[in-house]
């Protein structure tokens, strides 16, 4: 595996490190449209409640991502420097994190459920609803954090086709058992809202012990073996990295509860807030699948210390993120109104809905360059510049540019303020990234490159 990520063309390099996290990230964004089209047909109340809740498994997902993203940094570093030994370290302390902090997750979703809905509305119907879908999935952070990171440590060691394999297959295991568990087919029993809970929890476990077989009984590249004292240095090097990355990721979800709740009033404007997020997790998490492909290529790079291949792949990264978004911008310029169809949207919706989703896709002609540098800022460990460029999106763009809107223009013109966010990280990033480039990047050796 070191030969692929140090001598391979990059472009092939890139293709076979990314084409597995894009078809998993893909499958996962799939699942959360299947999610909500069958969620749908249960009521305006649901889908409202459902948008609510977003959020907050939001967070409980960027715990994963954080910790994944840590340790995929560290381990991908320590493998180009030849430190096997340190980088098995990694996956156990990594585990071991993942554990705690899902069980206090745990007993929060569970214990305070009903009190995060009743902050966002006073409607009985959209609270219970919310509240029982927060409660069952709550008893399953555990492996969904374990999916989470596990995936990502396997990543990093350029082994990318099994954690797809096990993605995907926890995917459809997924949006095989919702509609069953949701409607009660073939003699299951109709669990409505709480189903599709417990539909998403069985498909993680599968994958989290799946990746777990991975790790600790067929990966070799890791050299892992149990320890009786953990290294605290190895957990704040992933935290270090790791807790920027949380609160980077967690100011979307701060962001869109703001927008839930000054759109309080506005049922059915919070119901499309919902759908749109479906929809934006399914084109954005193909873009996450390359950012996780290339991040182990522009470490092992940079750990390396060859300047072309860094650069190259982020160049190739760059473009292949940018044109996909525009893409994806022109379809839902085009096809706003059917979308919204799929998800079973009331009249409101149909009335106010295209306008929304066509104003919030204009995020996507910016949003590439900010995602590809924030990869390669994890990439080399400058945590705090992407967390820095994710509170002038989220703070500063979204909730400032939705608050400075509402009191001069009114409530129908929030959903600038996704655009106006998007413009100021890029000024931001691209900045920065030319800076760190002059200083750090072009200082690496320079070694024969092979495209």
């Amino acid at each position: 595996m070191h030969e692929k990520m140090a001598e391979w063309p990059i472009k092939k390099l890139v293709i076979s490190m990314s084409g597995p996290a894009v078809i998993s990230m893909t499958v996962q964004g799939l699942y959360n449209v299947v999610d909500g089209f069958f969620l749908a047909r249960l009521g305006q109340s649901v889908i409202t409640a459902i948008a609510i809740v977003i959020p907050f498994f939001y967070i409980v997902f960027c715990i994963g991502i954080a910790l994944g993203i840590g340790a995929n940094s560290l381990i991908s570093r320590r493998l180009g420097a030849k430190k096997i030994q340190e980088a098995g370290e990694v996956v156990e302390v990594t585990l071991l994190i993942t554990c705690i902090l899902g069980i206090i997750a745990t007993i929060g979703g569970v214990v305070f459920s009903a009190e995060f809905m009743s902050i966002f509305t006073a409607d009985s119907k959209v609270i219970v609803a919310g509240s029982e879908y927060i409660s069952a999935l709550s008893w399953f952070f555990i492996p969904i954090l374990g999916a989470i990171t596990t995936e990502k440590m396997i990543q990093a060691t350029g082994e990318m086709k099994f954690p797809m394999y096990t993605s995907v297959l926890g995917g459809v295991i997924n949006m095989i058992l919702d509609p069953i568990l949701i409607f009660g087919l073939w003699g299951a029993p109709k669990m409505g809202i709480i189903g599709a809970s417990v539909a998403s929890g069985i498909g993680v476990l599968v994958t989290v012990v799946l990746n777990l077989y991975k790790l600790y009984v067929s990966e070799k590249t890791l050299n892992i073996h149990f320890s009786k004292k953990l290294s605290l240095k190895t957990a704040g090097s992933i935290l270090s990295i790791g807790i920027p990355t949380f609160f980077m990721q967690a100011l979307v979800s701060i962001a869109m509860m703001y927008m839930a709740y000054m759109l309080a009033k506005e049922q059915a404007a919070v119901a499309v807030l919902g759908i749109y997020s479906r929809i934006n997790q399914f084109i954005v998490l193909p873009v996450v699948g390359v950012a996780q492909g290339t991040m182990p290529i522009l470490g092992y790079s940079y750990g390396a210390r060859n300047q072309k291949r860094f650069t190259h792949t982020f160049n190739v990264t760059w473009l292949s993120i940018t044109t996909f978004l525009l893409v994806c911008l022109v379809l839902l310029e085009i096809f706003a109104t059917p979308v919204l169809k799929v998800f079973n949207a009331s009249p409101a919706m149909l009335e106010i809905g295209p306008r929304i989703f066509r104003i919030i896709a204009l995020s996507f002609i910016f949003m590439g360059t900010a995602f590809t540098v924030n990869t390669a800022f994890f990439a080399i460990g400058k945590a705090r510049q992407a967390l820095f460029a994710s509170v002038l999106r989220q703070l500063i763009g979204v909730v400032g540019a939705a608050f400075i809107l509402i009191k001069f223009f009114g409530i129908h013109y929030i959903w600038w303020a996704y655009p106006i966010a998007e413009v100021l990280a890029f000024i931001y990033v691209a900045v920065t990234c030319a800076k760190i480039y002059k200083n750090e990047i072009l200082k690496l050796s320079e070694v024969e490159l092979r495209v």
